[in-house]
């Protein structure tokens, strides 16, 4: 997808890892969604902590002093900032073009050593495979796809490699939430490798089911998570009246909840007994249509059959998923620790660590630059699926995941 960076300042674009929660005031998106954030962040990141008061940003951005307001009371509501003698340092790791530089060519061997590490263990891996449910109908590849470049080298990855001490996987933050933001420079550069990888975890879990889809960023994706998310965006100015919008997004969202469980209820049922179209009505056949369009089913024109485009990983196989992700994280954790423990010397340079960013914070995205080189080379080498680059959606595959409510 060919983007237009032809702006008047110069803008970040932010991305969220872990539970932002509601949409309402204290949500990163929605703070971060704001008029003129974009632009502040990129001034504070592009200067020196501590250097730029509010009549600085409105001067340098030619905004009015109660947009830059809004903006700042917004940012420190959800402790994107701090402030000191009315000027502020960001608290959350922001990539500029010249850092990306720094990290590419720092990580720029990564990919291929530790995706070969993997592709020592594929006898092992496919031998374990064929006892998930999934595998009567998916390829190796496509199983491995999301077990490998989604829910081990994104998922579990984050908890073992934090227990090991080299990264953050989890940052309380403001109103009982739990997330990391990561900003990066808005650029063609900085794209490559912000959007452009296949690092990107979309998740809505809803009543024991976890909608998934992974992949690049390169785009807005067709499934649930991003279909309500877009949703969402277009409500928040519904009407003229901001806090009565924020009052039903907030009841929205628990529609939405309740619509996804019901869609998983009738996925799992469908994986284990089939269904028919035409044996079908009311709300179900509702459903049935809602996730044709999604394009997690298709129905046999022929004689209504419905058939799963997704696998199902069922929660009875989490042994079986456990065991290759020790696999496979005992098996990269050498190389993972040695780039991660040592890049504040070999790229000291970077603004996050200028504006004093926990390093282990830094280390989250850079786990993020490694991976996603990894999942390349893996896909480079079919030795994973090749998810198909759609047009203004990007690469990525569905699953669905049957987990403990």
């Amino acid at each position: 997808m060919q983007m237009n960076y032809e702006i008047k300042h110069g803008r970040i674009d932010f991305h969220f890892f872990g539970e932002t929660g509601n949409y309402d005031k204290y949500s990163p998106a929605f703070i971060c969604g704001k008029d003129h954030v974009p632009e502040i962040v990129h001034l504070l990141a592009s200067g020196q902590p501590y250097t730029l008061s509010r009549g600085d940003i409105s001067g340098k951005l030619n905004i009015g002093g109660e947009q830059v307001e809004e903006a700042i009371i917004g940012l420190l509501r959800i402790g994107a900032i701090e402030e000191s003698d009315n000027t502020y340092k960001l608290c959350f790791p922001v990539f500029l073009e010249r850092d990306i530089l720094l990290i590419d060519k720092y990580l720029s061997p990564a990919g291929e050593t530790i995706g070969q590490n993997i592709l020592s263990l594929k006898d092992i891996l496919h031998q374990k495979i064929e006892r998930l449910e999934c595998r009567k109908i998916f390829t190796p590849e496509r199983i491995l796809y999301h077990l490998i470049c989604d829910e081990i080298l994104d998922g579990e990855a984050f908890e073992f490699f934090s227990i090991q001490g080299i990264l953050c996987a989890s940052k309380p933050q403001p109103d009982n939430r739990d997330y990391l933001i990561v900003g990066f420079e808005e650029n063609e550069t900085v794209y490559k490798y912000s959007c452009g990888l296949l690092c990107s975890s979309n998740n809505f879990r809803s009543g024991g089911f976890n909608f998934n889809s992974f992949g690049d960023a390169n785009g807005t994706r067709k499934d649930i998570y991003r279909f309500f998310r877009s949703v969402q965006k277009n409500l928040e100015k519904a009407t003229q009246f901001d806090e009565l919008n924020l009052a039903y997004i907030r009841l929205l969202n628990k529609a939405n909840g309740d619509l996804a469980k019901k869609c998983g209820e009738l996925i799992l049922s469908m994986s284990r007994h089939g269904a028919n179209i035409n044996q079908l009505e009311g709300y179900d056949k509702d459903l049935i249509n809602f996730l044709k369009e999604m394009e997690y089913l298709n129905i046999d024109k022929s004689d209504g059959d419905v058939k799963l485009n997704i696998p199902v990983f069922q929660k009875t196989e989490r042994a079986v998923i456990n065991e290759i992700s020790d696999l496979v994280l005992n098996c990269i954790h050498p190389q993972v620790r040695t780039l991660l423990e040592n890049f504040e010397t070999q790229v000291p340079g970077l603004t996050a660590l200028k504006h004093k960013v926990d390093p282990k914070e830094i280390a989250n995205e850079l786990w993020h630059q490694i991976f996603g080189r990894t999942n390349e080379y893996l896909v480079q080498k079919e030795f994973v699926a090749m998810p198909k680059n759609i047009e203004g959606e990007g690469r990525y595959l569905k699953s669905l995941w049957i987990c403990e409510e």
